[in-house]
């Protein structure tokens, strides 16, 4: 529940992102739970044809030191991101921003993803890690930033509907906007469920109208992802259900207009 998925792509040995495709060998089909909603992998990283310390091979244990690396070269930029997986967690899946599989995965659940929230970004990843990044609710911040903290299910959230009592103010860029959360979640293996459920809303900051919603039963994550013009956007957190008093909790977001900004 609480890492990371891998799976594999095809970049054909070209920066070409047109001609990218899953690696044929890479396993994707969705695993049977509670609510058929968990979605596998997470993302995906190239897997064909890779040569690293001198070796060449192929397949998604190619990939996943790819997955990694870029997670190594986030706590490397900011170190306080080494205690916080779940920060780390939601980085990657907001920054993955091409897909191999057909069209952007909008929100979970939305069927079986091939590709997961998309093609690992190494860049978007290390300058999203940048502790100018940082950003708790409360403020206003601009089309980048990153979240962590602890989550108490009891006091953190309001008894009546359910809201994170804080709220994060973003203004997005034009184009392409993901916002990612992720937390610990602790699963029931025989009714695969999680003890924390926790799901995802955008809305305008100037109406509150909703422009995307994530609300799986059974990933210890979650995801929106848009198109449009920039504008002020608030992001916040509903717990759904919960049988434990708290969890570690992270969230990012990332604006872009290409994959290659």
């Amino acid at each position: 529940m609480n890492t990371v998925v891998v799976g594999g792509m095809d970049d054909k040995s070209t920066t070409t992102r047109s001609s990218h495709t899953l690696y044929s060998s890479s396993s994707w089909k969705n695993p049977s739970t509670a609510h058929n909603d968990q979605e596998l992998p997470y993302v995906v990283a190239p897997a064909v044809i890779v040569t690293a310390d001198g070796k060449t091979d192929t397949g998604t244990s190619m990939a996943t030191p790819m997955v990694t690396g870029t997670a190594l070269l986030a706590t490397s930029r900011n170190s306080s991101l080494a205690s916080w997986p779940e920060a780390i967690r939601a980085m990657l899946l907001a920054t993955s921003a091409q897909n191999v599989d057909g069209a952007a995965l909008p929100y979970l659940p939305y069927g079986d993803h091939k590709d997961g929230a998309g093609v690992l970004n190494a860049a978007f990843m290390a300058r999203l890690s940048a502790t100018t990044y940082a950003s708790p609710p409360g403020g206003n911040y601009s089309s980048r930033g990153h979240d962590m903290r602890t989550l108490n299910f009891a006091s953190d959230f309001n008894s009546s509907t359910g809201y994170f009592n804080n709220q994060w103010q973003v203004y997005t860029s034009a184009g392409w906007t993901r916002v990612a959360i992720a937390w610990d979640g602790v699963g029931d293996r025989t009714n695969h469920m999680l003890d924390g459920d926790l799901d995802l809303e955008v809305r305008y900051a100037s109406n509150g109208n909703l422009i995307c919603s994530s609300a799986s039963y059974d990933n210890s994550w979650e995801v929106c992802e848009w198109y449009g013009s920039a504008t002020s956007v608030v992001i916040k957190v509903r717990k759904i259900t919960a049988t434990s008093t708290g969890t570690y909790f992270g969230l990012a977001w990332y604006s872009w207009t290409s994959p290659d900004d």
